[in-house]
């Protein structure tokens, strides 16, 4: 509230003063109603112009504007003026024909004169004060007898209502002094919180503040979106809005864990359950935020979080530990019977003894030395997708492209007595994708399909459907069964039947085929039977007549 003129703005205390100004407006003409009946029954003291008709028309008057404002509330400066205006002159009237000024009623005015100067400043005030002094020098004026003991009350009763209202006034600054400081620190705490809030929000990582019992504050929009809800975080507990557990899978509580520290903290082996079972592996930092501390208060005031999924990173490491442990494995065989095949043919070259079997040790060591080749291929082309090294498009022309491939493997086919088919329909459609993806999809598939056939025949095909054009390898071979078919995908995996095992294989061609299909945004379809044969195939979108590619 203002501290001189009329209010200008209305803060939730200047709104409960005007609450209590209208409750005092309403009680205090009922209570000086009541003191002036005693007056009138001389039961009390009473003005010496006392008159009991204008005292009843006064209270009637008194009490129906006591109800009247708490009725109507005013609300405007103007409004509030003319009834303080009223109040003003019911009460000199008042005392005039009621109960005099020499009664305890009397010290009213200092609420009345208290609540002017708050609304109107210190002019207000000093117009109260000169009309409850004016009062008082009517009344006594009236006074029949003027004896020094009259006069001394008179003096003694308007000096403690002036002086009472000079204090009351001058305390109430200095509680407007403190209001202002306290506000003050309020709006500089919300700027710095705003200010802390739009940092929070500006950073990519989920961000929580959380008091010192674990009940969040303060969160960005990230801690949102990590956690896939969109529910109202604020004055919960960390444990109704993270439902962890450890690496062994036990129920984790994150209060516990900071009621166990109040250092800096970092826990990266923690996981998140969703409600559909589905976990997320979470590396969470904490640390304590340090307010001013007691003998008797030792804990911090709250926590700052810092929270990253790293189901990602954690899979990419099990992976390549992985990846290191199979590759290690699979090339230890080939390497010792490469190394076993020199050595012995050295040996036997050495000694010149049984020439025939240098025929069969080089062969030996030359296989192996292809399996490692193509598995070093493979092993490039893999991290070349991981890459993400050749993921530019261009337009591919189907018939072309196939037409290649069936040039490039028609030798190694015919040389394993197998046929080699290419069923191409007059216009086959062009598409738009990676050509080093799709080469090496296709490429695979024939290669394997050249491999697992013993006799018949090997079929690349290629059709059009709708806006799409499909593009398929089929063959006559071995087949896989249905539970290989769930794995064949998988990373260094090969069945454990006879058929395929008496064939080499790195067991990463359809792992490379499985992520350079998700590269381009297809699904491969396997259809196939055990001794009848398998078909792979996947389709792709074709090139729109009126598109230009590049532009």
């Amino acid at each position: 509230m203002a501290n001189s003129g009329t209010n200008t703005y209305i803060d939730k205390y200047s709104v409960l003063f005007l609450r209590v100004t209208r409750l005092a407006g309403l009680l205090i003409p009922f209570v000086a109603v009541a003191y002036g009946i005693a007056s009138a029954t001389a039961i009390v003291g009473r003005s010496p112009i006392f008159n009991h008709t204008g005292f009843v028309v006064l209270s009637v008057l008194f009490i129906g504007l006591g109800i009247l404002q708490t009725i109507l509330k005013a609300s405007t400066p103007f409004n509030l003026g003319i009834y303080l205006v009223f109040y003003h002159l019911f009460a000199t009237l008042y005392f005039v024909v009621g109960p005099g000024f020499l009664s305890p009623i009397a010290f009213c005015w200092i609420l009345l004169a208290f609540i002017t100067e708050i609304f109107y400043g210190k002019i207000g005030g000093i117009i109260s004060l000169g009309c409850v002094t004016m009062t008082a020098v009517i009344i006594y004026v009236a006074e029949p007898h003027k004896t020094f003991q009259i006069s001394f009350e008179y003096g003694v009763y308007l000096s403690i209502i002036i002086v009472s209202c000079v204090l009351v006034v001058l305390l109430r600054r200095v509680q407007l002094v403190e209001h202002q400081d306290l506000m003050l620190t309020q709006i500089e705490e919300k700027f710095q919180r705003e200010q802390l809030t739009a940092l929070i929000n500006s950073v990519g990582m989920a961000i929580a503040s959380t008091s010192n019992t674990g009940t969040i504050r303060i969160y960005n929009p990230a801690l949102l979106e990590l956690l896939d809800t969109t529910d109202y975080l604020t004055g919960k507990q960390l444990d109704e809005v993270f439902h962890l557990y450890d690496p062994n899978g036990n129920p984790t509580s994150l209060q516990e864990i900071l009621a166990e520290s109040d250092l800096l903290v970092e826990r990266d082996d923690l996981s998140h359950q969703f409600t559909n079972g589905e976990r997320m592996n979470l590396s969470i930092s904490f640390a304590p935020i340090q307010g001013s501390r007691t003998a008797t208060t030792q804990s911090p005031d709250g926590y700052i979080f810092i929270v990253r999924d790293v189901t990602k990173a954690k899979s990419l490491e099990e992976e390549r530990k992985e990846f290191i442990s199979v590759v290690s494995h699979e090339l230890r065989t080939p390497l010792a019977i490469v190394e076993g095949a020199i050595s012995l043919l050295q040996y036997q070259v050495d000694t010149k003894k049984d020439p025939e079997r240098y025929a069969a040790m080089l062969k030996s060591a030359h296989e192996q030395v292809i399996y490692l080749a193509s598995m070093v291929q493979e092993l490039s082309t893999l991290s070349r997708v991981e890459r993400g090294a050749s993921d530019a498009v261009e337009t591919i022309n189907s018939t072309m492209l196939l037409n290649d491939l069936y040039h490039r493997y028609l030798k190694r086919a015919t040389s394993r007595g197998l046929q080699l088919i290419l069923e191409l329909p007059p216009e086959v459609e062009n598409v738009v994708c990676s050509r080093l993806y799709l080469e090496e999809i296709l490429q695979n598939f024939i290669t394997n399909a050249i491999k697992y056939t013993d006799f018949g025949a090997i079929t690349i095909a290629a059709v059009n459907q709708g806006d799409t054009v499909e593009f398929s390898v089929m063959d006559t071979g071995i087949g896989i069964s249905k539970s290989d078919q769930k794995r064949i995908f998988d990373k260094f995996y090969r069945s454990e039947d006879y058929l395929t095992r008496k064939t080499s294989g790195t067991g990463l061609g359809l792992y490379v085929v499985h992520k350079l299909a998700r590269k381009l945004g297809v699904n491969i379809v396997v259809e196939s039977e055990l001794k009848q044969g398998s078909k792979f195939s996947f389709v792709l979108h074709k090139i729109p007549a009126d598109h230009t590619f590049g532009l």
